[in-house]
């Protein structure tokens, strides 16, 4: 997920790691891949209305998915604080001391080997986190009916997320094959400083133009920071934001709401669907595809009058350098 503005104790420094954080986080113009039945069904007058997904409805079958860890370091030396040291037994008063969350994720016989066998004094927390964790996790069955339970909680608060997913380019081939109808659609191109992506309603990175992480592997989550009420949002929004990285052909920027802020529901096909409109003057290109329809393409030189100042171009493939490229879109065929 995208990283926080860094800070410094002098002025001068501050600015210019906030001016260099800006650049690297900034996302000047994103582009909506979009068939042509789609892209003319959800324009209006004065706006596109864009669907708020549900994570589990995107087409990655491990959308915010994630290998869980039992254990912390911040975990152990809280359970350690709490016995007094190292070596205690795990007494119902220091068991009574632990947060509620905790107690709840942890069986108590499994909490109980943190100040046992697997406590060491030549390691360092996270050391003796990591070593536990993997021998919490080898117990198998056990490991995973304890989960559980955690993994329904993170899945039904994640259900309470809608995205709208964009691209940083226009010019991805396999884009335009999985998402724009093989070539037959559109990409609408959006300004990314238009009001429209920030939306106060909700708290930073939700509401703004995010930038996907793609990883070779995903960062493991703890059982006590999907507990921790604080550090949730975190949690949820570090799972929404990391994919693995053979979707980074996408170069993905998402836009993440609560389903409770959408500008609009409505259902379709027996299904609650949530929409995120955004303005026209938002958009800045749009791009015709290839393959594009004469009965389409006629309806982008009829909206080409109502849109304005925003940029018209066509896609088009260079047979020398074999990639593709933008062409002017013309105004009459």
């Amino acid at each position: 997920m995208g990283s926080r503005a860094p800070r410094a104790l002098f002025p001068a420094a501050a600015a210019e790691a906030y001016v260099s954080w800006h650049r690297r986080n900034t996302v000047s113009i994103v582009y909506k891949y979009l068939s042509a039945r789609r892209l003319r069904q959800a324009l209006t007058q004065s706006e596109l209305r864009l669907r708020l997904t549900p994570p589990d409805d995107l087409n990655d079958p491990f959308e915010a998915w994630t290998r869980v860890e039992p254990l912390s370091g911040a975990f152990f030396e809280k359970v350690v604080e709490l016995a007094g040291g190292l070596g205690r037994l795990l007494s119902d008063s220091i068991w009574e001391d632990l947060p509620k969350p905790l107690r709840r994720l942890w069986p108590r016989e499994l909490a109980a080997i943190v100040l046992g066998q697997f406590a060491r004094l030549d390691e360092s927390p996270d050391q003796s986190a990591h070593r536990l964790s993997r021998a919490v996790m080898s117990i198998g069955d056990n490991w995973e009916s304890a989960i559980e339970p955690i993994r329904e909680i993170a899945a039904k608060q994640i259900a309470t997320y809608g995205v709208v997913s964009f691209s940083e380019t226009p010019l991805s081939t396999l884009m335009w094959a999985h998402y724009a109808d093989a070539g037959r659609g559109f990409v609408v191109g959006f300004d990314g400083s238009n009001a429209a992506f920030r939306d106060r309603r909700a708290a930073h990175p939700c509401g703004r133009l995010t930038r996907v992480r793609y990883r070779d592997r995903l960062l493991p989550l703890t059982l006590d920071k999907l507990a921790d009420e604080a550090s949730r949002q975190d949690v949820l929004m570090r799972l929404l934001l990391q994919k693995q990285s053979f979707w980074r052909y996408e170069r993905e920027v998402r836009f993440i709401l609560p389903r409770s802020a959408a500008d609009a529901s409505e259902e379709i096909e027996g299904r609650q669907l949530s929409f995120k409109s955004l303005p026209t003057s938002a958009i800045s290109d749009i791009v015709v595809g290839p393959a594009v329809s004469q009965d389409d393409a006629q309806w982008a030189r009829r909206l080409r009058g109502r849109l304005g100042a925003t940029r018209w171009h066509q896609l088009r493939t260079s047979y020398v350098a074999q990639r593709p490229y933008l062409a002017p879109f013309e105004a009459a065929s």
